[in-house]
């Protein structure tokens, strides 16, 4: 992913551009993360598949045989700090996570610690958000079962991070100005004129 440009108004980062930095190391690295932990871990191999995608929620629904990647930053985390240089540095929330089903919720269960440990890994392992982090830092972790009907069972691993990036804002950038237009005083003068 290439980092964002700067703008008029310097650096300013978003959570969604957080979020899509995210994205992208999960769709790049989870496959391989997670096709080594699920053979270590007593799957046959190419049984687990990586998400196709991450969007925001996970629709128990919409399961099928791949699982649902789910990425969010909901906010920032404490208080942005202010360098010298007028840059900010900012922590948001993030979580990443897959949702996952089996037959039974024992297999489910199996695959969304698969899934848990891939996350951490593949985040944790690519921590700088190829360029946009200065720091990722793992605060949190869940499985459980979202959902079950007879006959299928629906996991979810949920990995929540704290993402920095030094320069989030550049507090000295401003605008270019608009450009100026000078006022000038036009006089026009009625003159009459003879035909020759």
């Amino acid at each position: 992913m290439a980092l964002p440009q700067q703008g008029p108004f310097g650096q300013v980062i978003t959570a969604g551009i957080v979020c899509n930095a995210l994205k992208a190391v999960l769709l790049e690295h989870l496959g391989q993360v997670v096709e080594v932990l699920a053979v270590r871990s007593g799957f046959a191999p190419a049984t687990v598949l990586p998400p196709l995608g991450y969007g925001a929620t996970v629709d128990p629904e919409d399961m099928g045989d791949r699982p649902l990647g789910v990425a969010v930053v909901p906010g920032i985390q404490g208080q942005p700090v202010k360098h010298s240089d007028g840059l900010y540095e900012m922590s948001w929330d993030a979580a990443a996570g897959v949702a996952v089903s089996a037959r039974s919720a024992d297999e489910a269960k199996a695959l969304a610690e698969v899934y848990a440990a891939a996350v951490r890994a593949c985040v944790l392992q690519h921590a700088g958000l190829n360029g946009l982090a200065s720091s990722t830092r793992w605060v949190d972790e869940r499985i459980e079962e979202i959902n079950w009907n007879p006959g299928v069972s629906v996991w979810a691993a949920t990995v929540q991070f704290v993402i920095a990036v030094d320069a989030a804002v550049d507090g000295y950038a401003t605008a270019s100005p608009s450009p100026v237009v000078e006022r000038y005083q036009i006089t026009v003068q009625n003159r009459d004129f003879e035909e020759s």
